[in-house]
């Protein structure tokens, strides 16, 4: 009521400023020109005044040119932005002098980065331009600029248009058809071309096209509530990494029926994309090979033997490096012009400083810019137990199994160093499972990748 009333007080004022204004100028036709831009630079404020005190909660559309041409000042930008049906703050702080550098903050996550240099020249013109016309036209480079940043710091945000003072994204594109075909396609390739298929890549390969279904026929809460069941109840390493987010699960199991299908769509598309990582990564990796075990067993009656493979750090860090060159392979060096970033890209299901995120940034889940893949680089050639062992575990086949003594078995490895355990295992008619006799066993290592394999001493 106050402000209403503060606001009508400023009006009448003004008001009769205008008229005594006017009248005169009626002598002198000169100065209505004059008068016309005073009234127009008092009115421009009036209308600031009126947003700040009337809707003081209610963020103005972008203006440069009141917030941001002051020198040697640091200019911060508020925003809201639209993400899965919720509000959240968005803010780009960056100097009010000849800086490239923004800094793009999304909740309490945050990023800098370089724009391009004619972000500098149009802020520039924009701020020095006293044509009003020449002054929007700047403007809108302006806020192109800003919303092609908020779309390379949150990937998943396409063409981000202001509104109002809130960002809105478009949803990224996405073809049901294409993506069944290219699951399709990769399954066929593990059933032809490996042997010993990892069973944590096949069940995730199973659990995407069960996605695939829910969403190809009629969209059924029933059968969202049976997939939320299982994916709840599997071992993380059985799932996608998109699905391992708890983020995630809560937006596909407990979220509205239009959410729901938008992150459904961003999951088959992310689960196929880590699919067909791990299919080239396990044909550039991967060596088929026999292992023969032939030790001398005074029983000649129970000749099975259980064998445990255990993989050492240089397979780990073997499959690092390959998967980082695969990246730089997929992302070549950026042109000029585009975004340099010292800090992590956005997303709501995975938090920059969790190991999702670290894994996700090898899978290829995110761009980087020239600076940060190098800063990547060095970081990922140290010792990441985390990364190491989701690559591991996802394309490693069969790694435990039961071998008749003197005979061969075909594994599916990486290359590298293996630790392994063999055991004689006896067995009745009502047990279900072997059990070793601790008293013959015999342990050492191995070389995998360079010939066949043959194991004949304790």
């Amino acid at each position: 009521m106050h402000s209403m009333k503060t606001l009508n007080l400023r009006f009448r004022i003004l008001k009769k400023l205008v008229q005594s204004s006017l009248l005169a100028c009626f002598c002198f036709p000169a100065c209505l020109e004059l008068q016309e831009n005073s009234v127009s630079r008092h009115l421009e404020k009036q209308d600031v005044l009126v947003e700040e005190s009337v809707l003081p909660n209610q963020v103005p559309e972008l203006s440069l040119a009141n917030y941001c041409c002051s020198t040697g000042k640091e200019c911060q930008l508020n925003f809201h932005i639209n993400i899965l049906g919720e509000d959240k703050g968005l803010k780009f702080s960056f100097q009010a002098s000849q800086s490239r550098a923004v800094e793009v903050a999304l909740g309490d996550q945050s990023a800098r980065l370089e724009l391009p240099e004619t972000f500098v020249q149009d802020r520039a013109r924009m701020c020095q331009d006293p044509n009003i016309a020449t002054t929007l036209e700047h403007k809108a480079k302006i806020e192109s600029q800003l919303a092609s940043a908020l779309s390379f710091y949150h990937p998943s945000c396409m063409n981000p248009k202001l509104e109002q003072g809130t960002w809105q994204c478009q949803e990224p594109s996405f073809a049901l058809e294409k993506e069944k075909t290219s699951l399709a396609v990769m399954k066929q390739h593990m059933l032809k071309k490996w042997v010993g298929h990892p069973y944590v890549l096949a069940r995730r390969l199973m659990i995407n096209s069960q996605l695939i279904a829910i969403l190809t026929g009629e969209i059924e809460d029933k059968k969202f509530a049976s997939f939320c069941t299982l994916v709840r109840k599997s071992m993380d390493s059985e799932l996608p990494l998109i699905m391992q987010s708890r983020v995630w699960q809560s937006y596909l199991c407990d979220k509205a029926p239009q959410i729901r299908e938008q992150v459904a769509r961003r999951a088959v598309e992310l689960a196929n994309k880590e699919l067909a990582f791990f299919i080239e990564l396990a044909d550039r990796s991967n060596k088929r090979a026999n292992i023969l075990v032939k030790l001398p067993m005074s029983d000649q009656k129970n000749r099975l033997l259980s064998v445990d493979l255990k993989a050492n750090r240089d397979v780990g860090l073997g499959l690092v490096n390959t998967a980082l060159l695969m990246q730089v392979k997929a992302q070549p060096s950026m042109a000029n012009g585009e975004f340099v970033s010292d800090g992590e890209q956005w997303d709501p299901f995975f938090d920059s400083r969790s190991n999702l995120f670290q894994i996700a940034k090898i899978l290829g889940f995110f761009s980087s810019s020239s600076a940060s893949s190098q800063k990547q680089m060095v970081d990922l050639e140290k010792e990441n137990t985390v990364i190491a062992s989701y690559l591991i575990r996802s394309i490693v086949g069969e790694s435990s199994f039961v071998v008749t003594n003197g005979r061969y078995k075909i594994l599916h490895l990486p290359i590298g160093s293996y630790e392994y355990s063999i055991a004689q295992h006896h067995a009745s008619n009502h047990e279900k499972w072997w059990k070793p006799a601790a008293e013959n066993r015999s342990t050492g290592q191995f070389k995998w990748g360079e010939s066949n394999l043959t194991i004949q001493s304790w």
